[in-house]
């Protein structure tokens, strides 16, 4: 179909499936995520219009951080992987912490580096946390103690077609040194996009199945949810500014 501006509408062009997309810092840029093996990460530069190919770049580095990561089997295939929902956070000015959900020759959050404080940046691979094998899990968000919560949006064989689906998934925690562990209470239909309040105390979760965003508040005891109908298939979710 071509890749031009119509109707008041720019485009960025020649990008592989991208599914997710996030605002990297302060910077200007955008990182988007590229949903086909070979996986792919885009840094983006809106004002240009022009894209940085992160992972079979030039630049690219595999640094198993076995410390922090012991139980993950080794560095990516590269070639059998794609990179799904994205999450970061500014460790350090211009150095960013990195997490994706990933499928292919294994079902795991893979976490990176990326630093941006050179005339180039550079992505490095840093380990993985497995996560179950016959799940499909959709996004991710990191929390402050560089864990995270993740979407477990269905089993890897279900087909839902077009047709309404009852319960498929649930959320899912991890916290370094532990192993990830579904979060009771949390089952939904075709859970897709999350993300958490600054405080994490909230995780809003895009249910795609029922037409739905729930917030969890984690500081109830029970957790509670609140949950609120919306007209649309609701997919990724972040913060705006």
């Amino acid at each position: 179909f071509g890749c031009h501006d119509e109707q008041g509408l720019t485009y960025i062009c020649d990008l592989s499936v991208p599914e997710d997309i996030l605002t990297v810092g302060s910077t200007g840029l955008l990182l988007a995520s590229g949903h086909r093996a070979p996986g792919h990460l885009y840094l983006i530069d809106p004002v240009t219009r022009t894209q940085s190919e992160l992972i079979h770049g030039a630049t690219f580095k595999l640094q198993h951080d076995t410390r922090a990561y012991p139980d993950c089997p080794g560095p990516l295939n590269l070639q059998a992987f794609d990179t799904h929902g994205l999450t970061l956070a500014e460790t350090a000015p211009r150095y960013f912490s990195l997490y994706t959900t990933s499928h292919g020759e294994r079902e795991a959050i893979e976490i990176y580096a990326l630093d941006l404080r050179g005339a180039a940046p550079i992505l490095t691979w840093k380990g993985c946390v497995l996560l179950q094998q016959d799940s499909y899990h959709n996004s991710v968000a990191r929390l402050a103690d560089g864990g995270f919560v993740t979407t477990r949006m269905r089993d890897q064989s279900f087909r839902g077609g077009g047709a309404p689906v009852g319960i498929t998934g649930h959320l899912v925690e991890w916290h370094p040194g532990g192993q990830p562990q579904p979060i009771p209470a949390t089952e939904m239909s075709l859970p897709n996009g999350i993300d958490v309040s600054k405080d994490e105390r909230n995780i809003f979760v895009a249910a795609i199945g029922s037409q739905e965003l729930v917030r969890f508040d984690r500081r109830a005891t029970p957790m509670t949810k609140r949950v609120v109908s919306v007209p649309i298939r609701p997919d990724n979710i972040h913060w705006a500014t």
